[in-house]
């Protein structure tokens, strides 16, 4: 079966590429059919083929039986424990029937969003779901607070209106009409916003190696769901003020000029109850893009530990059926460094397992003279499968000892390399070099091997970038994997060298795929985008937020200095000095910030707590993130009421004793 994209690029849509053979690992195979588009499940797959293991041969492999995944759906009512319990059940009969086979069978049931790490990420986008909806309300409250006050300038136009015979219903009506305007036509730009930012989003995740399965884009549904929230919010916010006018008092509004003290009072306790709801929100959103940003920062100044700069990188996976003998994948990857070291531009290549910021094995280990008494409670290290050269690549140099020679790389050498955490954890204060371990695979206790060198820490969990994680460096001779990686310091941009590489391979095996040529420069960088851009989504959102919640301010105490124009008149005219004024415009603004500060401080510490997966070298409700937002609110709170002030200390007292 082929991916859809593989028949267009490379078919272009043939029909009768059904009919067609193609060769996989120099077995000819038949193409039966093309997926759907986008159907590239479990992971990014090309191709699909049918499952035909060889178990006598994987018996007698070094592993304790076959390494198998299986995808299925429970039945209805099945919950994962229930599958899980089952399957450890037939996993100890398959050992009881068959110890010599399944020996030490290990069987891990876990649902596919878990496995690739998408559940983890649901919670974060959860946590965005949440930020927006708060952006939303703090953007309704503005809304609202908007209306209210044009429903207080607008109360003797109101007022004339039902005099002269206007229904009450229709008052709410007309208003509403207004309030739903205004919700549609920003509604229509919110989603042409929205579609720009997600396609960004997307290929920003997408570079980040993210499941090409897994889509983030905007269809019918969504669009229903901003219609029904934009109307809604239309609706619900323009109703109070659209209420509020029509129980207009017509004699005392008419009266008044439109300013009658109880509703004023009124209006100006729910305003600022609007406005505190929004500095609450504000300091929430504030909160997680603080974090978030810490996080960004502490990763891209996190050293990786190697020089990634003109390093180019290539995937291959020797097929058993045509490499069975440790020798013959030996042969092959030397014969290949070989050629690719005597390319034009290509200054030392060596091989690896794993890249730096990538997966790596964890075993148990035992070091000589410390036998651990129960098997279960070995301590555990990474290791990591590198040729004679991997250091010179990298850069990197030994803090003691030596790095690997050739001569370490034959069948049967003894000889590791530790990391310095490694080295610091099990020897401190002491030389590890000569110093000897045993790892421990699968059920099999390893020779002793001896430490020739200790170098200094390379980042090799890209989630964690500021962990070191004690780590034995394996020469590739004494233990050759299939799938290796090919790493090459080059004098000139690395990619340039992508296709002479690919010739390299094809001249030795036309039949050999290989997979992620990339610079090393580059894999970082993808390593790096998914905190980046969630930090960057968060700052966007605080931003909007914070800006939205500093007009609420102002627009409420400008309202209030409106109102209170003939007291300040009165205030200045009996002596009271511009001062006294600031401090009286200064104080109605910043008690509904010291009010959202209260409550939305222990609210934010708490609702951080849902980014712990995306938070690097900072914890949730970090009292210095907390802080930082905090005083930008304040400082946001402060040009709020500059403008107001500003206003009120030039009143003229005469013109506000005259005003009406």
């Amino acid at each position: 079966m082929l991916a859809y994209h593989v028949w267009q690029d490379r078919y272009g849509k043939d029909p009768s590429i059904l009919s067609r053979v193609i060769r996989v690992n120099g077995v000819p195979r038949s193409v039966i059919g093309v997926m759907p588009v986008k159907m590239r499940f479990p992971e990014d797959t090309d191709l699909w083929m049918p499952l035909q293991p060889d178990l006598q041969r994987s018996a007698s492999s070094n592993s304790a039986g076959p390494n198998v995944m299986l995808f299925g759906r429970p039945a209805p009512g099945v919950t994962i424990q229930q599958a899980r319990a089952e399957m450890n059940t037939i996993a100890k009969r398959l050992e009881t029937r068959a110890p010599d086979r399944y020996h030490g069978l290990i069987v891990d049931v876990r649902p596919m969003l878990e496995m690739i790490g998408i559940y983890t990420v649901r919670r974060v986008l959860i946590a965005m779901l949440v930020a927006v909806g708060f952006v939303l309300l703090i953007a309704c409250a503005d809304v609202a607070n908007l209306l209210l006050s044009r429903a207080a300038a607008r109360t003797r136009e109101i007022s004339v209106r039902i005099a002269i015979g206007a229904g009450r219903a229709r008052i709410v009506r007309q208003l509403l009409v207004e309030s739903l305007l205004l919700a549609t036509t920003a509604g229509l730009l919110g989603w042409m916003i929205a579609f720009s930012g997600l396609r960004w989003f997307d290929r920003a995740t997408f570079d980040a190696s993210r499941i090409s399965w897994v889509d983030f884009s905007i269809n019918s549904r969504a669009f229903v769901y901003l219609a029904a929230i934009s109307i809604g919010a239309g609706i619900l916010f323009g109703l109070a003020p659209a209420l509020r006018l029509a129980k207009t008092d017509v004699n005392s509004a008419v009266k008044d000029g439109g300013y009658g003290a109880a509703g004023a009072r009124r209006g100006q306790r729910l305003a600022s109850a609007l406005v505190v709801f929004e500095m609450v929100l504000c300091i929430v959103l504030l909160s997680g893009a603080s974090l978030m940003i810490r996080s960004s920062i502490n990763t891209y100044s996190a050293p990786i530990g190697v020089n990634a700069a003109n390093v180019l990188t290539m995937m291959i996976n020797l097929p058993e059926a045509k490499y069975p003998r440790a020798q013959d994948l030996v042969v092959f990857h030397r014969r290949l460094k070989s050629r690719v070291e005597s390319l034009a531009g290509v200054e030392v290549a060596s091989l690896t397992s794993s890249l730096p910021l990538g997966y790596v094995r964890y075993v148990p280990y035992e070091l000589e003279g410390r036998l651990a008494d129960d098997p279960a409670k070995r301590p555990v290290t990474g290791s990591l499968i590198i040729g004679a050269d991997y250091f010179r690549v990298m850069q990197v140099r030994a803090r003691q000892g030596r790095l690997f020679a050739e001569s370490d790389e034959t069948a049967g050498a003894q000889a590791v390399i530790v990391n310095e955490t490694f080295a610091a954890k099990n020897w401190a204060g002491e030389d590890p070099i000569g110093r000897r371990i045993r790892l421990v695979t699968g059920q099999t206790m390893g020779s002793a091997l001896s430490v020739v060198g200790v170098v200094p820490d390379i980042q090799q969990n890209f989630q964690r970038p500021l962990d070191h994680s004690p780590m034995v460096y394996i020469p590739y001779g004494a233990e050759p994997q299939r799938i290796m990686v090919l790493i090459a310091r080059t004098k000139v941009p690395p990619m340039t060298l992508a296709d002479p590489f690919r010739k390299q391979v094809q001249s030795m095996d036309e039949d050999l795929p290989v997979w992620f040529v990339n610079s090393l420069e580059d894999l970082v960088a993808k390593s790096r985008l998914n905190v980046g851009a969630f930090a960057m989504l968060f700052t966007i959102f605080a931003g909007v937020a914070l800006a939205l919640a500093s007009l609420g301010l102002y627009a409420v105490v400008a309202q209030a200095v409106s109102q209170r124009t003939r007291e300040i008149g009165v205030r200045m005219a009996v002596g009271g000095t511009a001062r006294d004024i600031v401090r009286l415009v200064f104080a109605q603004g910043m008690w509904r910030i010291a009010v959202g500060l209260a409550i939305g401080l222990p609210l934010g510490a708490a609702v951080t707590f849902a980014l712990k997966a995306l938070l690097v070298g900072v914890a949730p409700g970090d009292p210095l993130s907390l802080t930082g937002a905090a005083l930008v609110l304040i400082v946001a709170g402060v040009l709020g009421c500059a403008i107001p002030a500003r206003r009120a200390v030039r009143v003229d007292p005469l013109t506000a004793l005259r005003c009406d």
